[in-house]
C-alpha cells in the first residue's frame, strides 16, 4: 500500500482539480461585510447629523457683536374697539385693542384725545375689506398707517410705536 498518511479525505461537492473550501471562509466575508456595512451606515449618518444640526442650530453670533437693549416709552391701551369690515353686510367684525408707546408727554396727549383716535381707528380699518384686514401680511402697514394718522391728531407729540393687543376677526 503506497498510500500516506497525509492523503486528505476526498469531497465529493469539490470538483476535481478545485481546492476544497475552508469552513470560516463565508463566516470571515459575512464580518467584512457587515464591517463595511456599519462604516458606511456611520458615515452617512454622520454627514445627515451635521447637515441637520447646521440647518437647526442658529448661528452663534460673534462675542464683539451684542445687541442694544431696546429702550421703551410709556404706554397706553385703547381697549374695546370693534369695526364692521367694509362689504360685510354687519355679518363679520373686527375686535382691537391698540397699544401706544411714546414719551410721557405723547401718552399724556393721547388719553386727553382717546375719543378722537379711537374713531379715526373704526373710520380707517372700516373702510377696509375682511380679507383686507385678514391678511397677515398688511398688518405692518396698517400699523403704519394708523401710527402716522395719531401722529396728526396729536399734532406736537408722537407716538412711537403701535402695538395690536389683541387683534380678532369674526
Amino acid at each position: 500500500m503506497d498510500q500516506s498518511s497525509d492523503a486528505q479525505p476526498t469531497d465529493p461537492t469539490v470538483a476535481e482539480g478545485e481546492a476544497p473550501k475552508k469552513k470560516g471562509s463565508g463566516l470571515v466575508m459575512k464580518l467584512v461585510l457587515f464591517a463595511v456595512g456599519l462604516a458606511a451606515g456611520g458615515g452617512a449618518g454622520f454627514v445627515s447629523y451635521e447637515r441637520i444640526a447646521s440647518m437647526t442650530h442658529a448661528k452663534e453670533a460673534p462675542a464683539e457683536e451684542t445687541a442694544e437693549p431696546v429702550e421703551y416709552g410709556e404706554f397706553f391701551e385703547i381697549a374695546g374697539i370693534i369695526i364692521n369690515p367694509s362689504q360685510s353686510a354687519g355679518k363679520r367684525y373686527l375686535m382691537l385693542n391698540l397699544g401706544l408707546e411714546g414719551t410721557a408727554d405723547a401718552i399724556a396727549d393721547v388719553e386727553t384725545k382717546q375719543i378722537v383716535i379711537r374713531d379715526m381707528v373704526i373710520r380707517e380699518l372700516g373702510a377696509k375689506t375682511t380679507d383686507e384686514l385678514s391678511d397677515i401680511a398688511q398688518r405692518d402697514s396698517m400699523k403704519e398707517s394708523l401710527r402716522s394718522s395719531i401722529n396728526e391728531i396729536l399734532r406736537n407729540q408722537n407716538v412711537d410705536r403701535l402695538y395690536f393687543t389683541q387683534y380678532v376677526i369674526q
